[in-house]
């Protein structure tokens, strides 16, 4: 468990701080969370809500809805394609702008060949197996669209049964595929990023906070609204990303739309501007102010 102290600070005698419980990853080698959590500090510190982070890690995405329902949980992160259980409300401003649905394959090299030349989805679902969390929210949605899925139950299972060849890829978003590649162990020398391809569907993850935390629910609502407007979000997101959308060369990439995905009742599409597809190109801007 770790702690993270936002907002406008203390002084000696006053009242702590309350607490803001945050459910993050499991597993040490899962940096998805690092930017969720600094996005969520600095939108509270814009807003002027005092609080101490507490991040919870281990939860599932069922265990994550049931605890902010419960209220064991203030805030998670969800995914804007998921129908939410009655109660939950997320706070539409996806996190990402629509970055995590730009997808990259991750692939051992002796497919790179086959898998670079798909022009199509198709042959991609009838021919290959991808591998997939089995707590993730999108995976009955996968199956349904026709991909064949290998379940692992835990992030780094997912590497290592790649590595054994219990499926041949995985799709990774453009934000986290870098730091999987230049972690130490993660990925193993015979796996590596297929050229020339990427995968392309509405996904991103809201902030969903407990319905027992309406105080904190406004907050993070304003502050989000006020990182947008002063340019704050912006930095962030090419602290984190602008790197990441280099090393991709996305321009250089065919653009295999997969037709059917949906986007999630609720969700705005004008808000995935992280980047814009125009046929089977992509043009690409960092967003915010």
């Amino acid at each position: 468990m770790g702690a993270w102290a936002g907002g406008m600070g203390g002084h000696l005698g006053a009242a702590p701080a309350p607490s803001v419980r945050m459910a993050v990853g499991l597993e040490a080698d899962d940096r998805r969370f690092d930017f969720p959590v600094e996005l969520l500090g600095l939108a509270l510190q814009a807003s002027g809500y005092e609080h101490e982070l507490v991040k919870l890690p281990g939860q599932t995405h069922g265990r994550r809805e049931l605890g902010l329902i419960k209220g064991d949980l203030d805030v998670a992160i969800l995914p804007t394609s998921t129908s939410l259980r009655e109660g939950l409300q997320p706070i539409r401003f996806p996190l990402r702008r629509g970055l995590l649905g730009l997808r990259l394959l991750l692939a051992p090299y002796r497919l790179h060949a086959r898998l670079s030349a798909l022009t199509d989805v198709a042959p991609l679902k009838r021919d290959f197996t991808m591998g997939y969390g089995a707590d993730w929210g999108d995976l009955a949605q996968m199956r349904n669209l026709g991909f064949r899925l290998v379940v692992a139950n835990s992030y780094s299972n997912l590497f290592r049964m790649l590595t054994l060849r219990r499926f041949d890829y995985l799709s990774r978003g453009v934000n986290e595929i870098w730091a999987e590649i230049d972690h130490p162990t993660l990925v193993s020398d015979t796996n590596g990023v297929v050229p020339e391809v990427a995968l392309f569907y509405p996904l991103d993850d809201y902030f969903v906070v407990s319905p027992h935390q309406p105080q904190l629910y406004s907050a993070l609502t304003a502050g989000l609204a006020l990182v947008w407007k002063d340019g704050r979000y912006r930095n962030l997101f090419r602290a984190y990303f602008a790197r990441s959308l280099e090393r991709a060369d996305l321009p250089q990439r065919r653009v295999l739309h997969v037709v059917g995905y949906g986007a999630g009742q609720g969700t705005v599409m004008a808000d995935f501007d992280a980047l814009q597809v125009d046929g089977g190109s992509l043009r690409l801007h960092l967003p915010g102010k």
